[in-house]
């Protein structure tokens, strides 16, 4: 199975979000730069986030879901 497939599988949930046409603009030039897709950016983009601004036991809980999931 290619890593691909198998990285979807991992995938549960499907978040809707609005964007202003700019950040739209942006990822879009971005997942080209980077050669990933929107959802990738967006994915690390969110856990970069989540990890530079949650303290605490918030963190730690966050930080233990995500690592649960890698596995």
């Amino acid at each position: 199975m290619s890593a691909k497939k198998q990285n979807d599988k991992n995938l549960e949930k499907i978040l809707n979000i609005r964007v202003s046409a700019e950040l739209a603009e942006a990822l879009e030039e971005t997942k080209w730069s980077l050669r990933k897709s929107i959802s990738e950016v967006v994915r690390e983009a969110v856990e970069l986030y989540l990890d530079n601004n949650l303290k605490g036991e918030v963190k730690h809980r966050v930080d233990e879901i995500l690592h649960k999931q890698a596995k």
